[in-house]
């Protein structure tokens, strides 16, 4: 007959591993969901009429551009645009040349796109169904 007393002690040892390992992959969870949290700033109607008097003030005429788009539950994409003079010299959408003269990807065009879906968010019904978020560059 098997002693009752051993399986305690095998108990207590698979106890004595579990508890500790679940500690410690909630932590894991934790220390993760805070260290790698979104900080991209909130954008309002105030930050972006800042932003944009400041690049009037202190802009090129003559930049390269990259940026990246992010919207939820779709892949990521990215745009490159060159403007020489205030002219666009080159520009592509996720590698791929754009041709035409299409300026939302140039800065004044990235200006007026924030203005407007900043615009409908505050026209939504509901409140905070939508968070518009941007990183500027402090210099211009």
């Amino acid at each position: 007959m098997p002693d009752p007393g051993g399986l305690k002690t095998r108990a207590d040892s698979s106890l004595k591993i579990i508890v500790p390992v679940t500690a410690l992959c909630l932590l894991v969870g934790v220390l993760a969901f805070v260290l790698l949290a979104d900080r991209t700033p909130k954008l309002d109607l105030e930050i972006l009429q800042a932003k944009r008097a400041l690049w009037s003030a202190k802009g090129s005429g003559d930049y390269d551009i990259s940026i990246r788009i992010k919207v939820d539950r779709q892949d990521e994409s990215s745009a490159a645009v060159s403007v020489k003079t205030g002219k666009i010299l080159s520009q592509s959408y996720n590698g791929l040349e754009r041709s035409g003269k299409e300026d939302s990807y140039t800065i004044e065009g990235l200006f007026r796109t924030m203005e407007r879906e900043l615009n409908l968010a505050l026209d939504a019904d509901e409140k905070n169904s939508t968070v518009l978020k941007a990183e500027f560059d402090a210099q211009r």
